[in-house]
């Protein structure tokens, strides 16, 4: 089981915009694992229950300190079971645009499309939270 400072991402400011996501179990056998997930973004919000493969949340982490380095570029997470699905798109002058929707269902249901803006200084933190909260693709 994960502990609290593993298992919590916060994406943007827990203040304002953000994409919080909560692993809340350990991967079974099939290597998925369970997480709680809160989209706030302007005035709208919204909470759903999402599942991962074990290893997605680590690559985009891996593929956001790329984006880091660079800060030129977009990198996706584009998760098997597309409950979240998020792109980061960089300037080259260290503004990252964070863009994405949420849903509840896969295939039906509502969705939360949301768009908001980070400053690079921030991802280093976001990559090194999902990394160290996404179990070890293996």
């Amino acid at each position: 089981m994960p502990t609290r400072e593993t298992d919590r991402i916060v994406i943007g400011q827990s203040t304002s915009d953000n994409v919080t996501i909560e692993r809340i179990t350990a991967p079974n056998i099939e290597r998925w694992f369970h997480a709680n997930v809160s989209v706030q973004s302007a005035v709208w919000s919204g909470k759903l229950h999402a599942e991962f493969m074990a290893g997605e949340l680590r690559q985009f982490g891996l593929e956001i300190e790329k984006l880091h380095k660079d800060l030129g570029g977009r990198v996706e997470l584009r998760p098997i079971e597309p409950f979240l699905e998020m792109a980061f798109e960089g300037d080259g002058r260290g503004h990252i645009s964070v863009s994405g929707t949420a849903c509840d269902r896969l295939g039906a249901g509502t969705r939360l499309v949301f768009e908001f803006e980070l400053d690079q200084t921030q991802l280093p933190s976001i990559a090194k939270a999902l990394i160290r909260a996404d179990p070890e693709a293996g």
